[in-house]
């Protein structure tokens, strides 16, 4: 088998050093798992089956907010429910937590200082009046990230099932 680096040399660290671009691509794996734990919990909370199209149908193309929303209203809606309100509050927390750090590293550009050689990532808005920030960005610093997402799992999963479904991060 043969690696990138050997089959086409300007990808070693292109765009961005591999570093960088592994702890990116672990954030977004990891957001998957999330994302699709909350997409079986809304099935099972609202009673549909994980395997029946109307689950799809129903959950599969609203965005975070809405599906952590309706997350929290079926919990409070089921009497007969063994999910603690609490835990699945500060899980809930967690997850926009952990939405907020991943949307920050995924939704804009990381670059490169040339004067420095550092990167950052560069964040603009246009909501209201133009704003641009600029803010380093490390393999420390995704990794946090990749915390954060592994915290949030881990936390949903157990209000909602009574589990982890992924070991801790150490």
């Amino acid at each position: 088998m043969t690696s990138i680096e050997s089959e086409d040399p300007r990808f070693g660290d292109w765009p961005i050093p591999q570093s960088l671009l592994i702890e990116i691509g672990r954030i977004a794996s990891l957001w998957t798992v999330l994302e699709s734990l909350i997409n079986f919990a809304l099935g099972r909370l609202s009673g549909v089956d994980p395997l029946e199209p109307r689950q799809v149908i129903l959950f599969e193309h609203l965005n975070m907010p809405q599906k952590l929303d309706i997350l929290g209203a079926l919990a409070s809606a089921d009497e007969n429910s063994k999910i603690d309100p609490q835990e699945l509050s500060e899980a809930l927390r967690m997850v926009r937590r952990a939405q907020s750090e991943r949307n920050r590293y995924l939704h804009n550009s990381v670059i490169l200082d040339e004067e420095n050689g550092q990167y950052f990532i560069m964040q603009m808005s246009a909501r209201g009046r133009v704003k641009i920030t600029t803010d380093p960005v490390s393999v420390e610093s995704l990794r946090a990230t990749v915390c954060l997402i592994g915290e949030a799992t881990q936390a949903l999963s157990k209000a909602i099932y009574g589990d982890e479904v992924l070991p801790p991060l150490k």
